[in-house]
């Protein structure tokens, strides 16, 4: 790894932070090292993040693993495909399962919870103010007290799968994981006709991202989608 960035200092221009409109950020994988927001994807924290790469197995792999369409050459056809990180950035929280046999994803993201918070902090917090009475608020209470659970289940669901996340891009406890995924695809896959397939599988969170062309697994991973051509 390279030298050490000094505490609160960029490790691109080793300034410290010059205004709350270009903060210091965490570099993702070594949280004593960070970016000023304007250096993140600059010449010099490229440079750095090469030198580290080159120097530290587990960063490239952590590198290699969160960059957004790696190019993925398929161990059946040979054909290159592209994959990205699941769930990430504007899609987080959306995880589409994919199918058991064959490439396709899930139509519906196990998100309607999440979404669903949102609709309820939005309710309460922004709508009385402009179009709600209270009797109107108070006729909504009882349907959001009612999903309150499954909002709460959902919510320790994404937390469980972020924990599976860090320990697969870090390389830790590798051979765990797949037990541990389908401990979660047992209570959270899409039920009945909502996870089958029209290849006759079955949509699952245990199941890998295979190749759009021959139907092989095309990267050993839970945590990843193939990108459209």
């Amino acid at each position: 790894m390279p030298s050490p960035a000094r505490p609160h200092r960029c490790a691109a221009c080793d300034e410290p932070q010059r205004s709350d409109r270009d903060p210091l950020v965490e570099e993702g994988f070594h949280h004593d090292v960070v970016f000023h927001l304007s250096c993140f994807n600059s010449p010099a924290a490229q440079a750095w993040r090469a030198r580290a790469m080159a120097a530290d197995p587990a960063y490239r792999r952590f590198t290699e693993l969160t960059t957004e369409e790696l190019p993925v050459t398929c161990p059946g056809c040979g054909e290159v495909h592209a994959v990205s990180p699941k769930a990430v950035g504007m899609a987080a929280g959306s995880w589409n399962p994919n199918c058991t046999r064959c490439h396709r994803q899930s139509p519906e993201a196990l998100s309607w919870v999440h979404r669903a918070q949102d609709v309820a902090s939005a309710l309460f917090d922004t709508i009385p103010k402009l179009f709600l009475g209270p009797d109107d608020l108070a006729a909504l209470r009882p349907e959001l007290e009612r999903a309150r659970p499954a909002m709460e289940q959902h919510s320790k669901l994404i937390e469980a799968l972020e924990g599976l996340r860090g320990d697969y891009l870090r390389g830790r406890n590798l051979e765990a994981i797949p037990r541990r995924m389908a401990e979660l695809a047992a209570r959270h896959d899409p039920p009945g006709e909502a996870g089958d397939c029209p290849c006759g599988g079955r949509y699952s969170l245990s199941a890998p991202s295979r190749c759009p062309g021959c139907g092989e697994v095309l990267l050993d991973s839970l945590f990843h989608d193939v990108c459209p051509p």
